[in-house]
């Protein structure tokens, strides 16, 4: 088919048909998560080092200490709404034939 390339996934090794020749990884979830992983690793150390004073100062400190103060809740309610979400995205994508 026009268009369309033969090659290894970077990340599963298993063969698949890349849409582009910049394509090196498969649709398969877990190997999206990887090149995600991969990006953020080539990433965050430039942005870092591009803005190394974020959330530093002190106002900003004392802005976070206050907000945390305020809504002490906050975070163990996220992480029980995250884990739900979480079980239902995995529930979800098993259900998911995937093609390949």
């Amino acid at each position: 088919m026009k268009g369309r390339h033969e090659r290894k996934c970077k990340g599963c090794r298993k063969p698949f048909e890349a849409r582009n020749r910049a394509q090196i990884y498969c649709l398969r979830e877990r190997c999206k998560r990887e090149r995600h992983l991969r990006y953020m690793q080539r990433y965050m150390p430039r942005w870092k080092a591009r803005h190394p004073d974020y959330w530093k100062t002190e106002k900003q400190r004392e802005y976070l200490r206050k907000w945390r103060a305020a809504h002490p809740e906050y975070f163990r309610e996220w992480r029980e709404r995250e884990k739900k979400r979480r079980a239902r995205v995995r529930k979800n994508v098993r259900r998911v034939p995937v093609h390949v």
